[in-house]
């Protein structure tokens, strides 16, 4: 079905019309079949000009003029123009709610047919994506399943329409609706969607039963269609839900390996085999480890690694660039057979290291090889020279061992996944009755409607309620339910390390040497006390500098975080101040609110946005380096820098922008730490309590951020 563009935008000057036909300028006499001929001629022409006026006045939605046509019964309510279309047609074309409204109420024929195509209005509805003419439609009666003159129902024009949001209205609220329903060429919807190159709409028609085996009148399944493009999010997920590679075509009988040979796509087949851990002929791969022992040999695989830099790593040494060389090759070795036997067992994305349990093993073994040092070397030397300090570093230890456990095992606050088809009707409807039916209120990956301060994550594949970021070095998400932990974690784990760094110089101060005086004119730059520890425990000096790197960005992540529970943000939040452009934009989020509903309260803003979640989008839930390639983004990720420079840009960026969390500093903290009722005080239970759903305090108030759709306050307005 073709697009049409709203037409005839001049207005027609109605008295120059007539002007024109009933001039008494140069008379002349006529005979009586003239004069009948002359009659029937204006009365078309003005007829002509009145249908015209009529259309033009459904375009652009002008309902006055729409009611004064009808309701003086110039026109009927279903009068055709030159292209056999009726002002339905053209109001449902160009979202004009009202004049659809009215145009039915008055009994417009849902039924008629008219185009090119002998397509209803609904056709011409779902073809330009517009869900609440298409609701509107179907409510009064409008068929789900006529087809117009090329087979194709209206599932099939909205899934040529790109709205995805319409494509789930239709699966989820019309029974009628056919997931697999094909044209006269045997195209079914999922064949559209994935020649399109539209990657959201194939995941939900597949997440809905698609099936991928049919094939059209060439005996091309989607697959082979997805191939014609190069889009590898379409050929891995139809790979995925066992789409044949060897099914072969009625012309040339040609499988999926000669179709993308022939299209120049075999590459991204071979990729897309690989992600999905099949082999190139399309086997399963063989693997010799379980999941969690895959798992397992990542998170521990570190501890080797770390031990062999801090043994290794001997400046002082004549041997010093060899034990370099020795050490490169065992990292590299490392990585190398984990992304061979390890990653494929249980991640196969690309860049699997930054999202595998490694990061967070990189961690666990830091602080492994730090409490053995300080029970072996250190704590001999120390203890009673530096009885406080020792253990406050023994009960910081235990505090962060703990948190980092709480903040590694916590569910962060997934919002409850619908169970039944009627639960995502109901929201459907409800967003459509607020007018929010977007991606902004509705998420298009879990089907629920969205929280306010919540996000989906890629991570876990869930959306996150108060969502505030992805750490690798935790290897979760930090939301309403880990969020408390994961400070209390970084807080104690920054004390703990800055008690290391003191009693680590205490213990090489402690040290008695041999030749110290040579040793320390050999590194006097260090000083006298890290030299030492330099020539006689380079062991114990290679932990002090890499914990001293860990304090550092640290520090700053911690100031940040404090910054923005003092203004009351999410790291997710202020990320998304920086465009308050991109909120707004209708057709950036699938919203296709008529245009006479945009100023009924319905403005967004920035709390309420999910990250990008729209096509040809990155993750929902990006890193501010998400947009930076090359190796410094991978090592700002693995030092939490891409984070702290994001967090500290929009922070400072947004000191003075109103924000509906922001309640006072004082009231902020109180609410992030205690987590409690309206009539509790503030304690030490309220302190440590740990959300058991998705409670929290918005000034002073217990809300569920599970079902937030408006926020407390005089500034706040519902979602």
């Amino acid at each position: 079905m073709n697009e049409a563009e709203p037409l005839d935008k001049t207005s027609l000057n109605e008295d120059k019309i007539q002007d024109s036909l009933f001039s008494n300028e140069n008379p002349t006499t006529l005979t009586g079949s003239e004069e009948i001929l002359l009659k029937e001629t204006e009365d078309a022409e003005i007829d002509l000009n009145l249908i015209a006026r009529f259309k033009h006045a459904c375009v652009i939605g002008d309902l006055k003029t729409v009611q004064d046509i009808l309701e003086n019964g110039l026109l009927s309510v279903d009068e055709l123009d030159d292209e056999n279309l009726t002002g339905l047609h053209w109001a449902g074309l160009n979202n004009r709610y009202s004049v659809c409204k009215y145009l039915i109420e008055k009994g417009a024929d849902l039924s008629l047919v008219g185009g090119e195509l002998s397509a209803t209005p609904l056709h011409f509805a779902a073809q330009r994506g517009h869900v609440y003419i298409a609701d509107l439609m179907l409510s009064h009666g409008a068929n789900v399943t006529a087809k117009d003159s090329q087979g194709a129902d209206i599932l099939q024009a909205a899934v040529l329409s790109g709205n995805v949001l319409l494509v789930i209205y239709l699966l989820n609220t019309q029974d009628q609706c056919n997931i697999n329903t094909h044209d006269k060429n045997l195209l079914t919807p999922l064949h559209w969607a994935s020649y399109r190159g539209d990657a959201l709409t194939v995941d939900i028609l597949l997440k809905h039963g698609a099936d991928v085996t049919m094939v059209d009148n060439k005996g091309f399944t989607p697959l082979y269609w997805a191939l014609t493009r190069p889009d590898i999010r379409i050929i891995k997920i139809l790979v995925a839900y066992g789409s044949s590679l060897h099914v072969e075509t009625l012309e040339g009988q040609k499988n999926a390996f000669k179709i993308a040979q022939e299209m120049e796509t075999e590459s991204l087949l071979l990729a897309a085999l690989k992600l999905n851990d099949q082999n190139p002929d399309g086997s399963p791969t063989k693997h010799y480890l379980t999941e969690k022992q895959a798992k397992s040999i990542t998170f521990f695989t570190p501890y080797l690694v770390l031990f062999a830099a801090l043994h290794l790593v001997k400046f002082q040494s004549s041997l010093w660039l060899l034990n370099l060389a020795i050490l490169v090759v065992v990292a590299f070795a490392a990585v190398k057979l984990l992304n061979v036997f390890a990653f494929p067992v249980y991640l196969r994305v690309h860049g699997p290291l930054l999202k595998s349990p490694y990061l967070a093993g990189t961690f666990s073994a830091t602080a492994f090889w730090a409490i053995f040092t300080w029970l072996v070397r250190i704590l001999p030397f120390t203890l009673f020279e530096s009885f406080v300090i020792n253990v406050i570093f023994a009960a910081m230890s235990g505090l962060m061992i703990l948190t980092f456990y709480k903040t590694l095992m916590l569910n962060p606050g997934y919002v409850p996944l619908p169970l039944e088809k009627s639960e995502i009707k109901k929201t459907i409807e409800d967003l459509l009755e607020l007018h929010k039916y977007d991606t902004r209120h509705f998420c298009i990956k879990s089907f629920i409607r969205k929280p306010k301060r919540s996000c989906y994550s890629e991570f876990q594949k869930r959306t996150v309620a108060r969502y505030d970021h992805f750490c690798p070095w935790v290897f979760n998400d930090i939301g309403v339910r880990n969020h408390k932990p994961f400070i209390a974690f970084s807080v104690s784990l920054q004390v703990a390390i800055l008690c290391f760094i003191i009693l680590t110089i205490e213990y090489f101060d402690e040290m008695k040497l041999t030749n110290e005086k040579e040793i320390k004119h050999s590194c006097s730059f260090l000083g006298e006390d890290l030299c030492k520890g330099y020539r006689g425990a380079p062991f114990t000096f290679n932990v002090l500098v890499w914990v001293t790197f860990q304090f550092i960005w640290l520090s700053m992540v911690n100031i940040v975080q404090f910054i923005q529970i003092f203004k009351g943000l999410t790291t997710e939040e202020a990320k998304n101040f920086s465009n308050p452009d991109r909120m707004n934009k209708p057709w950036e989020n699938f919203g296709s609110v008529p245009p006479e509903f945009w100023n009924d309260g319905s403005t967004l803003d920035p709390l309420e946005v999910e990250g990008p979640d729209f096509e040809n989008s990155h993750e929902a839930c990006q890193s501010p380096m998400e947009r930076i390639k090359g190796g410094f983004n991978k090592c700002f990720k693995l030092v939490g820098i891409d984070q702290l420079l994001g967090m500290a840009r929009e922070v400072v960026k947004n000191t003075h922008r109103q924000r509906y969390t922001d309640f006072g500093w004082k009231q902020n903290m109180i609410d992030f730490w205690f987590l409690r009722d309206e009539d509790e005080g503030l304690s030490m239970e309220t302190l440590f309590r740990i959300p058991i759903k998705g409670e929290g305090n918005l000034n002073g108030k217990l809300v569920d951020y599970y079902t937030l759709w408006e926020l407390p306050g005089e500034n706040s307005e519902p979602v």
